[in-house]
C-alpha cells in the first residue's frame, strides 16, 4: 500500500473520530473533549500530509473538490431556506416555539449566500470573468 493510499485512509478516519469526540463532549458536557479531539485530528492530518512527497492535488482533484463544494453549498442553502420557511409557517399555524429556530436556520442560509457572493465577486475580479 502506497503512501497516498495510507494518507487517504487516515484522512477518511480523522473526520469520524472528530465527530465522535464532539458527540462525546456534548453528551458529557465537557467542552475539552471536542477541542482535544479536533486538535489531535488536525495534528495527525498535518503530520501525515508533511510526509507525502508526491503531489496530493492535481487539476482533476481541484475540479472534483470545487464541484463537490458547490453542490454542498447549494444543497445547504436550499435546505436552510426550506426548513426555515417550514418552521416559520408551522409557527404561524399555531405550533409555538418554532419561530426562533426557523428564523435562525433561515438567516444561516441567507448569511452563507451573502458570503458566497462576496467570494464570487472577489474571485471574479482576481481571475477575470
Amino acid at each position: 500500500m502506497g503512501r497516498q493510499t495510507k494518507y487517504n485512509y487516515i484522512i477518511a478516519l480523522i473526520g469520524p473520530v472528530i465527530g465522535v469526540s464532539i458527540s462525546i463532549g456534548i453528551e458529557s458536557r465537557n467542552p475539552l473533549i471536542p477541542v482535544l479531539g479536533t486538535l489531535i485530528g488536525l495534528s495527525i492530518y498535518l503530520l501525515i500530509r508533511g510526509r507525502i512527497e508526491e503531489p496530493i492535488h492535481d487539476e482533476r482533484t481541484v475540479l472534483i473538490h470545487a464541484k463537490a463544494s458547490s453542490a454542498t453549498f447549494a444543497l445547504f442553502v436550499l435546505g436552510s431556506y426550506l426548513v426555515g420557511a417550514i418552521l416559520l409557517i408551522a409557527d404561524r399555524l399555531g405550533y409555538t416555539g418554532y419561530y426562533q429556530i426557523g428564523t435562525t436556520i433561515f438567516v444561516m442560509g441567507f448569511t452563507f449566500s451573502i458570503i458566497h457572493y462576496f467570494f464570487r465577486y472577489y474571485y471574479n475580479s482576481k481571475f477575470g470573468g
